[in-house]
């Protein structure tokens, strides 16, 4: 016999002894399936688990994932369906309506017809369906008779429904209706939080049917929220998380002006807003910002429990800014520098018995100054421009963060917002205005040239009573102050991103050799220059860097993004360098600087522009929604800038 003969035989035995030995190996784990399926759907899963398990295995491994799936399916039935079912069962026998809610819902949860599981237990499947029915009708029970005297209960209820459910639209027409009787009764119950939650899932038609019903108790409940909240919502801001308080104060702004409950909102924002300042005020003054500190606590009014403990703070305040002005170099280099100015404008101001000089523009490379004077003809308040006028290098640094501010006025030598020595305040040019935002100046029609050349849209009274009862007579110069109340600050947009700025620092004045302003190197460079002679600056952006406010985002305050030194600034943006308009909008620089008295919409890249009103200039500010109009923009105070 041929080896190949022999070769074919012994390859067809093989094939015959494998074949038998599959055939003998599928047939018998065919049966141990078959036996644990049996097991298994009978719900004898303790059973049909070993028996699955003896079926995985053998020379061909021929039912391994009918092992595995069985016993997978048997390890998923008893760690979900089996412990849903048994919860619904126990809730169903306890009559616990919210332990009956839950387990509904986990129930429904468990799909146990939808091909999920290889085999569905008989007695499993009935006693769910049957169960789960039963949960039902009980639920529907208990929502119909809850409509009438808990709708709030109802809601609940009818809400375990989803799509999956027949009558799934039904429930949720249902739903919707109730909701204004939930409101009601929750209102009824002082679970104010609760029924403005009804109130606002209610629908707009509803809202406008219903609106002379719900008013007052929709008003009311505004109010009561507010004074429930208060405290944990100005905890959580002196924590850095300011979302409660913008919440309560919008809140509170949402109470209608004609509701009986106005009086009250008001009062509680106004408590709110003076919580807020003097809470900040603490903190500015630990920081050493003194004349924002001041200005904050001059917000607090006599009825406040907090009066007395400011009046101190604004005493001790005074003190140090006065001590800190009557510095011998500080008062000299003062003195010289406005005998230049009052001598260089003598022509200007002969004959003119009430003025005010404004700087708006500088031009760094020959060291010049543009003014301009606002003064009286007659009865009419006129301007005046002055061509650049060239200064020592002394005065010029001395004015050069000055720009767009009141330098010099017939009251006296002071450095202060445009119009606040002789116009803001004054009955004959205007009035104060009361609006949602609080006081503001607004000046008459016909001197409307007036509110354009000082920008003053928006000069709040309390700035300016700060600045009469604690600057006016003391040539320490006011730039307003950056805090914003709160009624303003929630309407800035988006929410709460103004930034902290670091203050312009007048240090770099004090150096022997004043640095160039033009290069990032020397601004950079003044920080580690003396404030004070000696004393190091407080930055603005300690206060954002400060553990406990760092995510405050300024609440209740606006400031400028990048070193800025216009008056005046609004939609603008700096990557580097500094804008020196007296006045300037949508602009942005990138580097170099503006020396514009009045610029718009336009760009610098490199060099400066020097003429009067110009466009196609720079400005180095962000934009500034609510206090744009005032020197609070400016991102330093006087006691930041050497104190002059």
């Amino acid at each position: 016999m041929s080896k190949s003969k022999i070769f074919f035989i012994v390859l067809a035995v093989l094939i015959l002894l494998g074949g038998s030995i599959y055939g003998y190996e599928y047939f018998t784990n065919q049966n141990i399936i078959e036996k644990a399926d049996a097991l298994y759907q009978e719900g004898k899963f303790e059973e049909a688990l070993p028996v699955y398990q003896s079926a995985k295995g053998g020379l061909f491994d021929t039912h391994s994932f009918e092992s595995w799936l069985g016993k997978f399916d048997i390890n998923q039935l008893k760690k979900e369906a089996i412990p849903a079912s048994n919860r619904l069962k126990k809730a169903l026998k306890d009559d616990e309506i919210d332990s009956l809610l839950v387990a509904f819902v986990a129930i429904k949860k468990v799909y146990i017809n939808d091909g999920t599981y290889k085999i569905v237990p008989v007695f499993l499947k009935k006693e769910i369906q049957t169960n789960q029915q039963l949960a039902k009708n009980k639920i529907l029970a208990l929502a119909k008779k809850s409509e009438q005297k808990k709708p709030s209960e109802a809601i609940k209820l009818y809400s375990v429904f989803d799509f999956n459910d027949t009558e799934y639209q039904t429930y949720q027409e249902k739903i919707k209706g109730l909701y204004k009787d939930a409101f009601f009764e929750k209102y009824n119950e002082k679970e104010y939080a609760e029924a403005l939650v009804f109130y606002k899932k209610m629908d707009f038609e509803e809202k406008v049917k219903y609106k002379d019903q719900i008013k007052e108790p929709i008003n009311h409940s505004r109010v009561e929220i507010a004074k429930k909240y208060k405290k944990i919502a100005l905890n959580s801001y002196m924590s850095g998380e300011i979302s409660a308080i913008e919440k309560l104060t919008k809140l509170l702004m949402q109470v209608d002006t004609t509701s009986s409950y106005d009086k009250e909102a008001k009062a509680e924002l106004e408590n709110l807003n003076q919580e807020v300042a003097y809470k900040m005020a603490g903190e500015e003054y630990k920081l050493g910002n003194l004349d924002e500190s001041l200005h904050l606590f001059a917000q607090i009014p006599p009825k406040s429990p907090h009066y007395d403990d400011s009046k101190r703070k604004i005493t001790q305040i005074s003190q140090q800014l006065k001590k800190e002005h009557k510095d011998s170099k500080l008062t000299q280099k003062r003195k010289e520098a406005y005998a230049e100015i009052k001598k260089q404008l003598s022509p200007y101001l002969n004959n003119k018995s009430s003025y005010s000089v404004i700087l708006s523009s500088t031009e760094e490379a020959l060291k010049r100054f543009k003014y301009v004077i606002v003064y009286q003809n007659g009865t009419t308040p006129t301007t005046q421009r002055t061509p650049f006028l060239r200064v020592s290098d002394s005065t010029y640094n001395f004015f050069l963060d000055d720009v767009g501010m009141e330098i010099l006025s017939n009251k006296g030598q002071q450095i202060t917002q445009a119009g606040y020595s002789n116009y803001v305040g004054n009955s004959q040019y205007g009035q104060w205005r009361e609006n949602n935002d609080g006081s503001f100046w607004e000046f008459y029609g016909k001197y409307a040239m007036l509110s354009t050349l000082f920008n003053s849209n928006r000069i709040y009274r309390d700035d300016y009573r700060t600045y009469n009862r604690y600057y006016r007579n003391s040539a320490r110069p006011y730039y307003g102050s950056v805090y914003v109340p709160l009624k303003s600050a929630v309407k800035q947009t988006p929410r709460f991103q103004q930034t902290v700025n670091t203050r312009s620092q007048k240090s770099w004045f004090y150096a022997k050799n004043a640095p160039s302003r033009s290069s990032s190197k020397s601004v950079a460079s003044t920080s580690n220059k003396s404030w004070y002679y000696g004393r190091q600056p407080t930055k603005r952006s300690s206060y954002a860097n400060n553990s406990r406010a760092s995510n405050r985002k300024n609440f209740g305050r606006s400031s400028n993004f990048g070193r800025s030194s216009s008056g005046y600034s609004s939609s603008g943006s700096s990557n580097s360098g500094r804008s020196s308009s007296g006045y300037s909008s949508s602009g942005s620089s990138n580097s170099g600087r503006s020396s514009s008295g009045y610029s718009s919409s336009g760009s610098s890249n490199s060099g400066r522009s020097s003429s009067g009103y110009s466009s196609g200039s720079s400005s180095s500010s962000s934009s500034r929604t609510t206090r744009s109009s005032s020197s609070s923009s400016r991102s330093r105070s006087s006691s930041s800038r050497g104190g002059k």
